[in-house]
């Protein structure tokens, strides 16, 4: 069994918010802020004015897919400026030898005809098509799938081509090791001390590139549902009802889908990747631990904002669709 991470408080009020770094695009608010501690850096963000609680939902989907056994990044709660919202640290480091690709700068450059818009339009055979047609990119395949996986169990309905993508890292020790075998030790030590001042280099086989961890997951878990309503939600007919229209943003062959219905799908052309991912998460499930990461992920907030607190109404219906959804997930197989 994965121990759940703890959801931790971040109080930012002596934090240092980053004005110079400019964050990704969406409707949210969100700022980078840096920790005058440790001096890292981290995103917060808060939620929509019309969806209160959806950073809760965001913290729960980084905690119950982190048990589930997906590669999440952890999100905690955090009040900025008297507002709460959740934060998570950077994925990457900038500079001179990580940067994020966003899936939509992939996508423009591997997929003929493809369009940027507002909301790209994007299948999962152009998707693979684009990974399988490139050495460095070709492994990527599984990890999408299983976020698409991880979609399904929390409800996310938002996985645009901004909400995924790779993290490219200049390998210096592999330019050290292929290009300069003969060199002496300590002349290893002084370039790799240039490490801070080299300009990027530029060419593929120079670099090492790894699929982000699985962020930017808050459009999910019901956070539409205003509280005058959740009740009513909270019984297998209405919920079986609302998962059905549960569109992914990953169309099949053009055509928008339910999640279920998208993975069945890829199923049958991945069904090795698919069974794995289910199996695994079935093997991790264990109602009793989604209900504690449920029950106590506000447990830590301040009373000076316990209006921030989630509901039990919210609670309970978020806990009935996790366990609705990881059933019909085990349909699946």
């Amino acid at each position: 069994m994965i121990t759940p991470r703890p959801t931790e408080f971040y109080d930012l009020s002596n934090w240092v918010v980053q004005s110079w770094l400019v964050p990704t695009i969406g409707s949210r608010n969100k700022s980078f802020v840096e920790d005058p501690t440790s001096r890292s850096l981290y995103f917060f963000k808060e939620s929509k004015q019309t969806y209160p609680s959806e950073f809760w939902s965001e913290i729960i989907a980084s905690k119950v897919g982190y048990v589930l056994g997906f590669d999440l990044l952890d999100y905690n709660i955090a009040v900025l400026n008297n507002r709460p919202g959740c934060i998570s640290k950077k994925m990457h480091d900038d500079g001179f030898f990580q940067d994020l690709i966003h899936g939509v700068n992939i996508l423009k450059e591997k997929v003929p005809g493809f369009i940027i818009s507002t909301r790209p339009v994007i299948s999962i055979q152009e998707i693979i098509k684009a990974f399988e047609g490139d050495k460095q990119l070709k492994n990527f395949v599984t990890p999408m799938i299983e976020t698409i996986i991880f979609d399904a169990i929390i409800g996310n309905t938002d996985r645009h081509t901004e909400n995924w993508g790779i993290i490219r890292a200049f390998d210096f020790d592999k330019f050290i090791i292929e290009t300069m075998p003969n060199t002496k030790w300590y002349q290893k030590v002084i370039l790799r001390v240039v490490r801070s001042i080299v300009a990027r280099f530029e060419k593929q086989s120079e670099f090492s590139y790894t699929f982000t961890p699985i962020f930017d997951s808050g459009s999910c878990l019901g956070r539409e549902i205003p509280e005058n309503l959740l009740q009513g939600f909270i019984n297998k007919r209405s919920l079986d009802k609302y998962i059905d229209k549960g569109w992914h943003e990953i169309r099949w062959d053009g055509n928008k889908l339910n999640s279920f219905e998208l993975i069945k799908n890829i199923r049958g052309i991945r069904k090795s990747v698919v069974d794995k991912t289910i199996k695994r998460t079935l093997r991790n499930f264990n109602a009793h631990t989604i209900e504690k990461i449920i029950n106590e992920v506000d447990l830590n907030v301040p009373p000076q904002f316990g209006n921030a607190k989630l509901t039990l109404h919210r609670k309970e219906l978020i806990k009935q669709l996790i366990f609705s959804r990881v059933e019909r997930l085990r349909l699946i197989i």
